[in-house]
């Protein structure tokens, strides 16, 4: 076997006998540049050719620091809702409370409390 025509030793490939199949390590892949490289393998009735492409690793994402799932700020959103609660009940509570007037009564009208 050759990549582009220089022999593809054993230490670098993997080839399964009496069959097309052939492994070539990943080791040697990296060694290739960027780009298509032509490979050709040599049979006792002749030849056969492939082409494969080198591309380049795509960029590691960075890592940011930020590991918060959003359940972290449902959690918070919920617990700032409660204290809300919480605080307005209060308040609610120590605010005096008001009596309601009776609106004053119209000739003739007769209400609940007359019946």
């Amino acid at each position: 076997a050759k990549v582009d025509g220089s022999d593809l030793s054993d230490e670098n490939c993997e080839k399964a006998p009496g069959s097309l199949i052939l492994t070539i390590k990943s080791a040697y892949l990296d060694t290739l540049s960027t780009g298509s490289h032509n490979i050709e393998i040599t049979f006792a009735d002749g030849t056969a050719t492939a082409a494969i492409n080198i591309a380049k690793a795509p960029a590691p994402v960075p890592k940011t620091g930020e590991t918060d799932s959003p359940f972290t700020f449902i959690g918070i959103t919920m617990l700032l809702a409660g204290i809300l609660c919480v605080i307005f009940e209060i308040r609610a509570s120590r605010a005096p409370r008001r009596k309601v007037r009776q609106a004053p009564r119209a000739h003739g009208q007769r209400t609940r409390e007359d019946e």
